[in-house]
This record gives structure tokens, sequence and C-alpha cells, in this order.
């Protein structure tokens, strides 16, 4: 799938790009990040994704998307 296939479907669902509020104890920002630093493209194979996130409007987390810079290939994780 790529990152306008899921954009457009999060869009749907009422969420939108953006850092959402801080929650529980841990930074589960930075191990998304870490996570996609370290993921390797399945269409592609480029190693090193990109981080993208999606809030609704009470800054509540909706989803992390690991989006290749290569290809654009994307995936909800």
């Amino acid at each position: 799938m790529t990152r306008d296939e899921l954009h457009d479907r999060f869009i749907r669902e009422g969420a939108f790009p953006g850092t959402p509020k801080g929650r529980g104890l841990i930074n589960d920002l930075v191990i998304d990040a870490e996570v996609c630093e370290q993921a390797t493209c399945e269409g592609c194979g480029h190693k090193g994704l990109e981080l993208v996130t999606y809030t609704d409007e009470a800054g509540d987390y909706q989803a992390a998307v690991a989006v290749c810079p290569e290809c654009d290939e994307a995936f909800e994780f």
C-alpha cells in the first residue's frame, strides 16, 4: 500500500497527520521511530523507513505508519 492510500484511509476515518499527545510511562513515538529506522522496505529493500503518525482532534493516538523514502511503500504497525 502507498503512503497516499493509507493517508486517504485515515482521513476518511477522521484522523490526520500529527503527533499524538503522550501516553503511558514509555515514549511510544521514540520506540516507533527506532523500529522504522531499523526496518527494511518489503517493496524495494531500502533500509530505514520514516515514521508518520496520525492523531484525532482530541490529540489521541490513531496510527503509526512506516514509509519508505525510496518507493513510497507504507504500512501501519
